[in-house]
């Protein structure tokens, strides 16, 4: 958008020295002999004259005459002039800017920063946004300023293909603070304040799942906004034939849970968490019914964006509530969005995952692979509860995928943990961002004996079609033996229910 501005700036000064040249060079009325030095209309006066008449200008030189009369245009000069220097000085203001270090966007009026916020480059757009800011804040803008910088805000908000700029939700907050936001602007501010795409595997399997994970790619919020939701399945069709809304999920104790929301959401930019749930993952049963070959999978995608109640449990909503009525009652906040995906349906013999034969060699590379584990065990927590287990896997090096029930076995019993796999799990994932590792954390209740203990995992093959990334999967069970058990993790703290004073008995 800058080079583009940049192209009609100059554009204007080169048609203002056009219109220059033109105006002032005028229209030529007749092929009469004019004096080049006064403009002189030298008809008669020539071939015989010696000297112009007019200013006394030699006529025998050369060049000292030129052919018809013109007449000069002052308005098309003025024109031009305007056209050209108009411009220049924009460029010229632009240049100082740039070598004093000099903030132009104080100097701006508030229109062309609106425009700015819209059209120009995401630089200048972020600039616009933090100088209305700083002027909403320093109340140098009347009320319908702020209207219209809000509208501004909103409109860059819901415009997915430009980049956000905090500032701009920062204003949407402030003027609300102010009394500036009605319920409405502020309800299309929750709607759009993330963004989300949905990925699925290229090949689903008649009788199978189709797994989806959510991702949010994008928060457009203020600093200070806190927005709590989720976003779940309103629909879904693959090649016309429509399919169960209900999402499932591989599960320690079945094969599948049913329900919940795909994923959570919990809003604040100003935090340094920023969004603590960016990722879900669920999966769609395919039917058998569905047509073989290229298809066309159809999602309508619910989001739902609130402020998180100042004390927890008073907002009255439950997450994808089961009561009568609850969803009828809340679409009018949402945000339906539609989905379109290509996946190609296959027949339900098909084999969608690899599963790998295991042999000696490979089962002894698995093992050396995943070495690094670490397992914790805390004390009980409160007063019904158990004691936790926590099992760490680094995955990132196994050879072969894998899709493995976890189990840690003690010497007296066997402890189910939880199912590994190194496909895409955002309910496992665990380590610090932007860290090389790809580890996978599991945590149970369980009362582990003994400080060393043998890590079981077996696979589980009919769980891998959950999971997007496997492309193969090990079918061999793995020992990971003598694994150290680090206790007392944290100290031990039983948890009773408070009491006021005006309860107690003595």
């Amino acid at each position: 958008m800058a080079a583009q501005i940049l192209i009609l700036l100059l554009a204007s000064i080169g048609l203002g020295l056009i219109l220059v040249t033109l105006g002032w060079r005028g229209r030529r009325l007749n092929d009469h002999p004019v004096c080049r030095s006064c403009r002189f209309d030298l008809e008669g006066v020539l071939p015989g004259g010696v000297t112009c008449p007019e200013c006394g200008a030699g006529l025998k030189r050369p060049k000292a005459t030129r052919r018809g009369v013109r007449r000069r245009y002052p308005l098309v000069v003025a024109l031009g002039v305007l056209l050209a220097i108009m411009p220049g000085v924009f460029l010229g203001a632009v240049m100082f800017g740039v070598v004093s270090g000099a903030d132009m966007s104080r100097y701006k009026p508030v229109g062309l920063l609106e425009w700015e916020g819209k059209n120009a480059s995401p630089a200048l757009s972020k600039a616009a946004g933090a100088e209305l800011l700083r002027r909403m804040e320093m109340d140098e803008l009347d009320d319908t300023q702020i209207r219209t910088a809000v509208e501004t805000a909103l409109a860059i908000q819901a415009d997915f293909d430009r980049p956000w700029a905090v500032a701009w939700g920062d204003i949407i907050e402030t003027a609300r603070v102010q009394g500036s936001v009605s319920k409405e602007q502020y309800l299309r501010f929750r709607q759009h304040a993330v963004v989300i795409e949905i990925e699925t595997r290229a090949r689903a399997r008649r009788g199978g799942v189709i797994p989806l994970l959510v991702r949010v790619v994008d928060t457009r919020a203020g600093e200070g906004t806190k927005l709590s939701g989720a976003a779940a399945i309103r629909s879904a069709a693959l090649a016309g034939v429509e399919l169960d809304s209900k999402l499932h999920r591989a599960g320690k104790r079945s094969r599948a849970v049913t329900g919940g929301s795909l994923i959570s959401l919990s809003i604040s930019p100003g935090t340094r968490f920023g969004s603590s749930a960016r990722e879900g993952l669920g999966a769609l049963v395919c039917p058998g019914k569905v047509p073989l070959g290229p298809a066309r999978l159809e999602i309508d995608l619910m989001i739902y964006l609130f402020e998180p109640p100042a004390v927890f449990g008073q907002s009255g909503y439950t997450t994808w509530s089961s009561r009568e009525g609850w969803l009828e009652e809340r679409l009018p906040e949402m945000r339906i969005e539609a989905h379109l995906l290509d996946v190609e349906t296959v027949p339900a013999e098909t084999e969608l995952v690899t599963h790998v034969a295991p042999t000696d060699e490979l089962r002894q590379r698995m093992v050396s692979s995943l070495q690094s584990v670490k397992i914790e065990s805390t004390p009980v927590r409160n007063p019904v509860g158990k004691p936790h287990v926590y099992l760490t896997i680094d995955v990132s090096q196994a050879p072969v995928g894998l899709c493995h029930r976890a189990f840690i076995d003690d010497g007296n019993s066997l402890h189910e943990i939880g199912v590994l796999t190194t496909g895409h799990d955002t309910s496992a994932r665990w380590g610090m961002l932007g860290s090389s590792t790809e580890s996978r954390r599991y945590s149970e209740q369980a009362n582990i004996k003994g400080d060393l203990v043998n890590v079981v995992l077996r696979p589980d093959l009919e769980l891998a079609e959950y999971f997007l990334g496997l492309e193969d999967v090990f079918d061999g069970e793995i020992v990971l033996e003598s694994v150290p058990v680090e206790r007392d993790r944290y100290p031990t703290q039983i948890w009773l229910p408070q009491v006021d004073d005006d309860d107690k008995t003595p």
